[in-house]
């Protein structure tokens, strides 16, 4: 079963969230603590790392698409990989 990747909030940020860069693409292995997407708002970008392992299975926020906190925007499989 696919475990639901959600965006995360990002402290006070309480302007839009931004998802402007994923590291890993469908079918590519992602280890927990390891960077998996970059987060924009209107004052900074961060890195996020992954709080699971296994394969990404799915990318549903494209890059430069905003997202809410809490929003899945992707799943990984982990039991593959």
């Amino acid at each position: 079963m696919d475990v639901p990747v959600v965006m995360p909030p990002l402290g006070d940020a309480a302007g839009e969230l931004v998802l402007s860069r994923w590291f890993k693409a469908p079918g590519d292995r992602v280890d927990k603590g390891e960077p998996f997407f970059e987060v924009a708002t209107d004052k900074v970008e961060s890195e996020v790392e992954a709080l699971d392992s296994g394969t990404v299975s799915r990318l549903i926020v494209a890059e430069g698409e905003s997202a809410e906190a809490g929003q899945i925007i992707a799943y990984i499989d982990p039991s593959a990989g």
